[in-house]
């Protein structure tokens, strides 16, 4: 928990102790503000990394679908000892240690392999375009070894020389599970989340009771 140290003047006490109480039983308790501070932080971080985290959408050369969204970071709660800040965000959990990623509804994970796959569930893409799966002979079952393929059909000019020219082009590979490694920057260091937390109950605290903090 963030310490805080408040020096007041002697005649100014009763005055002061009636503020902390005030303070510690009000809405703006000192875990409100240091938890507010502590949603801050985190949404900023994530706002951050919104702008600048498009790896695999670059690489399909795909629009972000902007999950990183930091509107998904809540305070949830506070105690006398402690603030809740609520991260709902897929894949947030990696800050921590890596996860595993298995199927919830379907009966595997897709991954998509290219543009027009990306951010889109194969059941959408399919009601766009005729979709097949392959998978191989000696494993016919396995989710593993399964790629789900897309009918392009393209047109072009008119009349007497239009032309249809038609790709089939790898949209999804099929996984049972994904693993993936840990990656402690997707959230803020803890000494940025507890020195915003400090800061922001030193600053309350400067301005209810007029005295110094440190």
């Amino acid at each position: 928990m963030p310490k805080l140290t408040i020096t007041v003047a002697a005649n100014r006490a009763r005055e002061h102790m009636t503020a902390v109480e005030a303070w510690m039983r009000g809405p703006m308790d000192g875990m409100m503000v240091a938890g507010t501070a502590a949603e801050t932080c985190v949404k900023r971080h994530v706002a951050r990394l919104s702008r600048e985290r498009h790896s695999s959408a670059e690489r399909l050369g795909a629009r972000p679908t902007g999950h990183w969204d930091a509107s998904l970071v809540n305070l949830e709660g506070t105690a006398p000892s402690e603030a809740r800040v609520k991260v709902a965000i897929p894949g947030a959990a990696r800050a921590f240690g890596p996860v595993e990623i298995r199927p919830v509804q379907a009966g595997a994970l897709a991954i998509p392999l290219h543009a027009m796959a990306y951010g889109v569930r194969p059941k959408e893409l399919a009601r766009r375009m005729e979709t097949f799966t392959i998978r191989r002979k000696d494993r016919p079952q396995g989710a593993e070894e399964a790629v789900i393929f897309g009918r392009l059909v393209r047109s072009k000019g008119r009349g007497k020389k239009r032309k249809t020219t038609e790709e089939i082009i790898p949209l999804y590979k099929l996984k049972a599970r994904v693993r993936q490694r840990q990656d402690p920057t997707l959230l803020p260091d803890d000494e940025d989340i507890a020195e915003a937390a400090a800061k922001a109950m030193r600053v309350r605290a400067k301005l209810l009771f007029g005295g110094h903090t440190a």
